[in-house]
């Protein structure tokens, strides 16, 4: 092997990051066409990388890889769209955007290094791959969150919560809306989940809807609610859960 490049910017100048170093095979084997050996076979090296936090209201990477693509032509489809993240595809290392107001979505390819793999802050995509990092944002140090997100914490400080909700039909009758649950202000690792032929839905502090208000069905994906991201995702099968990481900044009513 030759010797390790320098160390490369962070990938993203906010929100942690990755960065890279490689190296090239200098010695090959040419009539066995064997690669170089060794017990660290790699040609790249990553680790993760911790920057300031994003300004509240900047736009997601993700979304930002998307929105790339606007008003560009797409081959199979005629017209040009304007495009959003679509959460709802297996790999989330690969570029999935949901032309708006459209039905369908488009493949772009990998995600840019560094792109988080889901709400997990601690999954990052590397090369087209989902790769864990501990909640410092070093890849495969092992340190992880308590559940009230305290990073190498051992949930002395946290209160758990947990409710199951069930009821023939809604209390207004065969169709309406019936508040099942609140969230509280503060809470963290939220996760609501539904499996019966009803469909969840979430208001803010304000009692405004956020997601699947006023008889609308919105589309699975990510919805801010008052600086906490929350991800609705809803299957072929009509299974669905709202996640979030928090902590929650108001009461949420479910």
């Amino acid at each position: 092997w030759g010797p390790w490049s320098a160390w490369s910017p962070c990938s993203l100048s906010c929100g942690g990051g990755v960065t890279l170093r490689s190296r090239r095979c200098a010695s090959r084997n040419m009539l066995l066409n064997s690669p170089c050996g060794g017990p660290d076979n790699l040609p790249r090296k990553y680790n993760a990388t911790k920057t300031k936090e994003c300004p509240q209201g900047s736009v997601d990477f993700r979304e930002m890889q998307c929105t790339l693509y606007n008003d560009r032509p797409i081959r199979g489809h005629g017209g040009i769209f304007q495009w959003t993240p679509f959460h709802g595809a297996i790999n989330q290392c690969e570029l999935n955007c949901l032309a708006t107001g459209q039905n369908f979505y488009y493949n772009f390819g990998r995600v840019l290094d560094g792109t988080r793999c889901g709400m997990d802050l601690g999954q990052l995509c590397v090369n087209g791959q989902c790769l864990t990092a501990g909640c410092d944002l070093i890849l495969g140090s092992g340190a992880k969150e308590d559940a009230c997100r305290v990073c190498g914490g051992h949930n002395e400080t946290c209160q758990h919560f947990r409710s199951i909700f069930m009821s023939s039909h809604p209390s207004t009758g065969h169709f309406g809306y019936s508040e099942v649950a609140t969230i509280p202000a503060g809470a963290t690792h939220i996760r609501v989940s539904d499996n019966s032929r009803n469909y969840l839905a979430l208001m803010n502090g304000h009692r405004r809807y956020v997601i699947n208000g006023n008889w609308v069905i919105d589309w699975p994906g990510e919805y801010v609610v008052t600086g906490t991201k929350v991800l609705y995702k809803r299957s072929a099968d009509k299974q669905e859960t709202m996640e979030a990481a928090g902590p929650t900044g108001e009461d949420l009513h479910v």
